[in-house]
């Protein structure tokens, strides 16, 4: 019976990281063809002249995880950055009974994620980057991780995209 339960859950990746880390890059070419939830929409909806309120970024995750309790899609890729660690482990733990999950924490270089955050536009307001970059990332996620039961890995993302892809793919192949 707990066999078929497994085989009966929805499959959710959750790539977490710093603005410029290559979590959309990535998730665009393992899965062209998925539509991603993405928490930047759920909090973009707060911004005030160019700025989210950080309480506001909370009751985004909130929107968001609330989102993923009813979707339907068999396959879900999620992506965060490095905000609120607590509630989003608390709150991916609690979709462990709908969801298999695997959780992977895209980490590189502060140098790495600026050139690629410029080369797209840079879309956080650079006193907001600067906030993102100073977290303590992905330490905090793993010291919160290991004490629950969701699989994660930490991934470099600093090599070419084709190495990463098959870092990925060898990933999501093995069994967390």
């Amino acid at each position: 019976k707990q066999m078929k339960k497994e085989m009966d859950k929805k499959r959710l990746y959750i790539f977490a990281g710093k603005p410029g880390a290559g979590k959309s890059t990535i998730i665009k070419n393992i899965f062209p063809n998925k539509t991603c939830v993405d928490v930047l929409p759920f909090v973009e909806q707060f911004r005030v002249d160019g700025k989210v309120p950080e309480e506001k970024t909370e009751t985004a995750y909130r929107n968001m995880y609330r989102h993923l309790k009813t979707a339907e899609d068999r396959l879900i890729i999620l992506e965060i950055g490095t905000n609120h660690p607590e509630l989003n482990i608390s709150e991916i733990e609690k979709l462990q009974n709908i969801y298999t999950q695997t959780m992977f924490l895209c980490d590189a270089s502060r140098d790495i994620c600026y050139q690629r955050a410029m080369e797209r536009g840079m879309r956080h307001h650079t006193e907001a980057w600067e906030t993102r970059m100073k977290r303590d990332f992905p330490n905090t996620f793993t010291k919160l991780l290991k004490q629950t039961s969701i699989p994660w890995h930490v991934v470099n993302m600093e090599g070419s995209l084709a190495e990463t892809i098959e870092r990925f793919k060898k990933l999501m192949g093995s069994k967390s």
